[in-house]
C-alpha cells in the first residue's frame, strides 16, 4: 500500500471546505455538491480492492465485513459530532469545514496503514 494515490482525500478536503464556505449560488452549490459526493464516495473504494488481498480465503468474508461494519459503528458519532460543532460554531458551514479536517487524518496515516500487495498471490 505504500504507492497508495492520496489524491482522493486531499481534494476531498479541498472540495468539502470550498463547497460549505465558500459556495453561495445556486448554481455553484448544485456543482460543488457533486463533486464533493464523487471524492466523499470514493474514500470506500479502497475497502473492497485492498481488503480482500490482506485475509486468507476461510476468513475473508468475516474479516471484510469486521472491517466494514467497525469503521460504520464509528462513524455512528459523526453525527452527534456535527449537532456538537453545530452548536458550537453557530452554523453548518464551519461545523462542516471542520469536520473535514478528518481528511487530514488520512493523508498522514495512509502510508502507514499496511502492506503492499501488489504483485503478491492472495493468502490461501
Amino acid at each position: 500500500m505504500k504507492n497508495t494515490p492520496r489524491f482522493s482525500p486531499r481534494c476531498g478536503l479541498v472540495v468539502t471546505v470550498c463547497y460549505f464556505l465558500f459556495a453561495r449560488e445556486r448554481t455553484a452549490l448544485l456543482v460543488m455538491a457533486g463533486v464533493n459526493g464523487f471524492f466523499s464516495s470514493g474514500q470506500f473504494a479502497w475497502m473492497t480492492i485492498y481488503l480482500p488481498e490482506l485475509f486468507p480465503t476461510r476468513v475473508r468474508g468475516t474479516a471484510m465485513s469486521l472491517v466494514f461494519d467497525t469503521s460504520r459503528s464509528i462513524a455512528g458519532l459523526g453525527p452527534l459530532l456535527a449537532g456538537w460543532l453545530v452548536t458550537l460554531f453557530g452554523g453548518i458551514g464551519n461545523a462542516a469545514a471542520v469536520m473535514s479536517l478528518i481528511y487530514i487524518v488520512g493523508l498522514i496515516a495512509t502510508p502507514f496503514a499496511g502492506a503492499e500487495t501488489r504483485g503478491k498471490p492472495l493468502p490461501a
